[in-house]
């Protein structure tokens, strides 16, 4: 007996995202297509605290609900660099909102360590770092991961674990 599809609305159009989304829900049993949909976040391009993060995780994910005329399973994500208390240094952080008819759930995941001088480029000469590697080291969509771990690991995947841990909490 195959599961039945999900139709589920992602808070961004970003190509990387929406696969990361379906990848991750399947990794938790949840078969999914996704559509994008562009919503602000309220916060800047590059969120750089914990709460910074969080908020604009929140604030896509309500302007999607509020898009939506039903109540529909909605994924929204937010991308931050922060420090971690007790450990030098700046890292990913990917902030994820689950929601269905029922309920909705929100969790954390680290990434990767970023370095300073990538740091000190941000939003002085460019928006986000996305932005920064796809300009200076010619990496093809906004994936700076991809660049700092020589190509083991990329945000598509660190995005699709997070993704996979939050909604395992549905």
């Amino acid at each position: 007996m195959t599961k039945p599809v999900q139709e589920v609305y992602v808070s961004s159009k970003n190509q990387l995202k929406l696969r990361a989304v379906e990848q991750g829900l399947r990794k938790a049993g949840i078969e999914a297509v996704c559509t994008g949909v562009e919503v602000e976040t309220g916060v800047s391009e590059q969120p750089r605290s914990v709460l910074e993060t969080i908020n604009g995780a929140r604030n896509r994910h309500e302007a999607l609900r509020r898009q939506l005329a039903r109540e529909s399973f909605c994924v929204s994500i937010e991308s931050g660099v922060v420090p971690k208390e007790g450990i030098e240094g700046w890292y990913g952080l990917e902030v994820v909102v689950i929601s269905n008819a029922d309920q909705e759930v929100i969790g954390t995941d680290y990434g990767v360590r970023y370095p300073e001088d990538m740091l000190v480029k941000v939003p002085s000469e460019y928006p986000d770092l996305g932005v920064l590697v796809q300009d200076l080291y010619g990496i093809q969509e906004k994936d700076p991961v991809v660049y700092l771990t020589k190509g083991k690991f990329t945000r598509e995947e660190l995005i699709t674990t997070a993704v996979a841990k939050i909604a395992t909490q549905l």
